[in-house]
C-alpha cells in the first residue's frame, strides 16, 4: 500500500510520517510505503488515477490549498481515500464536496491518526473489489467500475465512458447493467432508459442536466431531479 503526504511544513510532515510508520510497524500485513510531497502543485503533476492508496493532506499551503489539490485529484479520475489533516475546521464543508475520508484538526495525538488511517484502509480494501469483466467485440476486458463516470444507450448498445476518456461498447440493457453495477457499488444512479451515472463523478447539476468530471453534460429526464439530488447527497455523506 502506497501512502501519499503532503505538507509544506516541514515538521508537520515529519510528525505525520513518523506517525504513518508506527503505524506500518502495528500493521504489517499492509506493506506500507510512504512518499511525502512539501508541494501540492508536485503531488498533483505526479498524480495518476489511483497511483496512490491513500493521500493525507495539508489543507493551508501557500501555492494550492489541501482542498484545491483534491478538487485536481478527484477531476483526475482518482477515487483513494483523502484525508485532511489541518489546523482550521473552517474547510469542513469543502473538504465534503471532494469526498474526504477524514478531516484531523492538528494537533492531534497517534490515536486520532490510527483512527482515520483504519477507515482510510478499510475503504481501499473495499475498493480492491472494484473489477468487473466485460465483454467487448475483441472478446472480454477487466474495468475498475471506479473509473466509470456514465454509460449511455444507443439502441441495444451501451457506452461506457471512462474517467480516463476511454470508452467501451456494451451489447446489455441498462437494466441489466445498472444491477451488475449496483451489487458492487452504491454509487451508480440510473436514470431512466438511457443513463446510468456514477455519482461520484458528477461536477453539478440543476433540474434541467447533469455536468460530469469529464465535461459531458447529460439532460435529466422529466421528473428524475428530486431523486437524483437524493441519491447524490447520500452517497456524499457516506462518504464523508
Amino acid at each position: 500500500m502506497i501512502i501519499a503526504i503532503c505538507d509544506d511544513n516541514a515538521a508537520e510532515l515529519d510528525n505525520a510520517a513518523e506517525m504513518l510508520n508506527r503505524y506500518g510497524l502495528l500493521h504489517p500485513e499492509l506493506f506500507i510505503e510512504l512518499e511525502t510531497f512539501s508541494s501540492p502543485i508536485e503531488l498533483t503533476e505526479k498524480g495518476k488515477p489511483d497511483s496512490y492508496d491513500i493521500y493525507l493532506l495539508d489543507v493551508i499551503m501557500p501555492e494550492m490549498t489541501g482542498i484545491q489539490a483534491a478538487q485536481k485529484l478527484r477531476e483526475a479520475g482518482i477515487t483513494s481515500p483523502i484525508v485532511f489533516l489541518t489546523t482550521s475546521r473552517d474547510f469542513a464543508v469543502e473538504a465534503f464536496s471532494v469526498r474526504a475520508c477524514d478531516y484531523i484538526i492538528k494537533p492531534y495525538d497517534y490515536e486520532s491518526f490510527a483512527s482515520a488511517l483504519d477507515e482510510a484502509v478499510s475503504k481501499v480494501s473495499r475498493s480492491a473489489q472494484s473489477f468487473i469483466m466485460l465483454r467487448v467485440k475483441e472478446g472480454y476486458i477487466r474495468a475498475d467500475i471506479r473509473q466509470i463516470v456514465y454509460s449511455e444507450s444507443h439502441g441495444h448498445k451501451k457506452i461506457l465512458h471512462f474517467a480516463d476518456g476511454t470508452s467501451v461498447e456494451q451489447r446489455t440493457t441498462t437494466e441489466e447493467l445498472y444491477e451488475k453495477l449496483s451489487a458492487m457499488d452504491s454509487c451508480f444512479y440510473q436514470m431512466g432508459a438511457s443513463y446510468i451515472l456514477n455519482l461520484k463523478y458528477i461536477k453539478s447539476f440543476n433540474q434541467r442536466d447533469v455536468t460530469m468530471t469529464d465535461g459531458s453534460v447529460v439532460n435529466i429526464p422529466r421528473g428524475y431531479a428530486p431523486s437524483l439530488k437524493r441519491a447524490y447527497f447520500d452517497v456524499s455523506f457516506n462518504e464523508f
